[in-house]
Parts: structure tokens; sequence; C-alpha cells
């Protein structure tokens, strides 16, 4: 895999920590319309009231199903998925667009599009190869869906909670915060990103041979994983783990031609799919370097394995 020169690598990462800082700008702008200053709280709209019995929820809230046949070509795997949600897909781009357009002048997407696809190109297979399928059914560029994926090694925000019950079932489940400080919607006091996100939310179910390898839970387009289960064997979740360093060191590296790190949502998919016990993910998860510092909680299926908090190095420590 090819490495950058100093000048494309300088204008790709300015162009990512733009992206990342500039845009909670646009929350600050209406601070004085939604938030007291004076006590730094935020207003609670009047209508806002708690709801209860949302477990399991409504036929008509539950979110869709898709297989993903990993017996396919690595091109065709997600063809379905995203020629269903390719106008949702296009409008999370287009109301990020929006509202990064005040601060960069249009001119951001644009760079964008000239570079990420000279990263990813670097990116291991067959993750490559399923981010341009997904570029070709949807019609979106290369850099756009590459960034999508890469988004966590940048900036979010995530919480999991596993616990055992009474009867010794256990319990693993996790808010997923994407979206959270991008673009603040003043009438419906919501995130805009969050907001369109929500459409692309998708229960993925990877087979092998009509068989059940794997399901996850997914933003429709994101070809890692976030949320996973491997039926009778363990469930995983990522979460942030907030470093001075963050992944931006770790991306530095990757840029420079240093590959020996991964990225975190990629080697999930990659224990999702190779490991076939508790013990084996724990091994492989607390022995891969990566290119962010996170927090995987690992749980199994018996009560020794209910919890498991590993915090991993980076690939520079």
């Amino acid at each position: 895999m090819k490495s950058f020169g100093w000048l494309h690598m300088f204008k790709l990462y300015s162009m990512l920590l733009a992206f990342i800082f500039v845009m909670p700008s646009v929350f600050t702008q209406v601070w004085n319309e939604d938030f007291d200053n004076e006590h730094f709280l935020y207003k609670i709209p009047e209508n806002v009231s708690c709801a209860d019995n949302q477990y399991p929820p409504l036929a008509s809230d539950r979110v869709p199903t898709y297989v993903i046949n990993l017996d396919l070509p690595p091109k065709l795997r997600w063809a379905q998925l995203m020629i269903d949600k390719k106008e949702s897909a296009l409008h999370l781009l287009q109301d990020i667009k929006t509202y990064t357009d005040s601060f960069f002048h249009g001119k951001l997407f644009p760079l964008l599009d000239k570079y990420l696809p000279l990263m990813a190109k670097t990116l291991p297979e067959p993750y490559l190869s399923e981010l341009e399928g997904i570029a070709e059914v949807t019609g979106i560029e290369l850099g756009e869906i590459t960034l999508y994926n890469i988004f966590y090694e940048v900036f979010t925000l995530c919480t999991s909670v596993i616990s055992q019950g009474a009867n010794g079932k256990i319990y693993h489940g996790r808010n997923l915060d994407f979206g959270l400080f991008l673009g603040w919607d003043v009438k419906n006091h919501t995130w805009q990103t969050t907001e369109a996100l929500r459409p692309l939310v998708v229960e993925l179910d990877f087979q092998r041979e009509g068989h059940t390898v794997y399901k996850t839970v997914n933003f429709a387009g994101y070809v890692g994983v976030l949320t996973g289960m491997k039926p009778q064997r363990f469930t995983l979740t990522l979460d942030e783990r907030f470093s001075m360093e963050g992944g931006f060191v770790g991306i530095i590296r990757w840029l420079l031609g240093d590959h020996s790190a991964n990225w975190a949502g990629f080697l999930m998919r990659d224990v999702m799919e190779k490991a076939d016990s508790y013990q084996q993910a724990l091994t492989t998860l607390t022995t891969s370097k990566l290119l962010a510092p996170v927090y995987f909680i690992l749980g199994g299926n018996t009560t020794d394995q209910v919890l498991c908090l590993i915090i991993l190095k980076l690939s520079c420590s």
C-alpha cells in the first residue's frame, strides 16, 4: 500500500481537522436563543414528556433487517441495502454540506473528493472494495464514503451498558451518539446530523452459505462494526475513549505509510467474522494495535464473561 507525500498528507489532515472542529461552531451560533448563558443550562421545551413501554418497539418502529451475503464479491455485498437507502444517504450528505458551506464556502467537499480517495486506496480488503461498490451504487464520491467510514477515528461519543439479570441472562445495550454537536436544529431542539442518521439505522445479518455468521446494528453505508453479536458466542460494542492523542496521531502514521495498526470498526468486523468464542475475541482485541484509543465492551454467554472492559494502546505507544 502506498504512503502519502508530505503535501498531500498536510492537505488531507488539515481538511479532516477543519471538518470536525469547525462544525460545532454551527451550534454556538444559536447559543443565545436556546441556551442559558449564565447558568450554562439547556432550556427544555415545555412540550417534552417522558415515554414508557417503548420496548419491544412497535412493528412500525422497528428498523429494517438486511442480509449481507459474504459469499458475494465485496463490491456487490451492499448493493441492495444501498439502493434502498440511497436517498437517505444523499440527504445526510446534503445536510452536512449545507451547514458547512457557511464556513468553507463550498470548498470543503471538492477537496475531500480529491484527496480522500488517495487514502481509501490504502485501506485493507475487503473494505476498500466494499466502499468502492457503495460509491458505484449510490453515485456518492468515494472520498465522502471513506470519511463516513473512518469517522470514529476522528470524532464520536458513545456509551455501553452490560449487566446480568437475576436469572443469569446477560443484557448488553448501548447508545450511539453520532451526530452530537453537529448542527443544532433550533426549531425542533435536535442535532441535525443525528436526525439525518436515523433513517440509515439498520440491522444486518452477515451470512455465509445461507447461515448467519454474526449480526450487527449499523448505519447503512458503514462497512465496519460498532455493535455486534455472534449468536451463542459473544457480544461486542465500541465506545469512545478520550485521550490527548485521540485518533489523530494514528491517522498521521497511517498517512506516512505505517499500516501496522487497525481501524477500530474494521478490527471489530474481523473479530466478528473470525473469532469463534469469547476467549478468541478477547485475545484478538487485547493484542491488536489501533489507530485510535477505544473502549471495547465484550460480553460472553456465561456468568464469568459478563463484562470485559478493554482499554487498548495506540500503535505509537
